[in-house]
């Protein structure tokens, strides 16, 4: 599919987010089986919901990546503490 392609309208939202030196973590969900589109790319999901993580650079908003759980149920993080940081800096779903 090309992203000109894409007509339906659904849900994504944030749940969460952490911080972690220049890093900010940011996780939520996308409703409905809809496709995640970034730069470009489309994230297909299978069904239902998904979940997302996005890691962005906190000073200056670039994206350093997306990454997406996609399962054949609906997926979704808790409403509080969905992301941690571990001692090396990384995210914890």
């Amino acid at each position: 599919m090309d992203i000109a392609d894409a007509t339906s309208v659904t849900n994504t939202y944030a749940v969460d987010c952490a911080v972690s030196g220049s890093v900010l973590y940011v996780g939520g969900g996308v409703d409905n089986g809809a496709d995640i589109v970034v730069d470009q790319q489309i994230l297909s999901t299978q069904r239902g919901g998904d979940i997302w993580v996005v890691s962005l650079h906190s000073e200056i908003g670039t994206i350093n990546w997306v990454k997406q759980v996609d399962t054949d149920k609906n997926d979704e993080l808790d409403r509080h503490d969905a992301i941690g940081i571990d001692p090396a800096g990384n995210a914890i779903l």
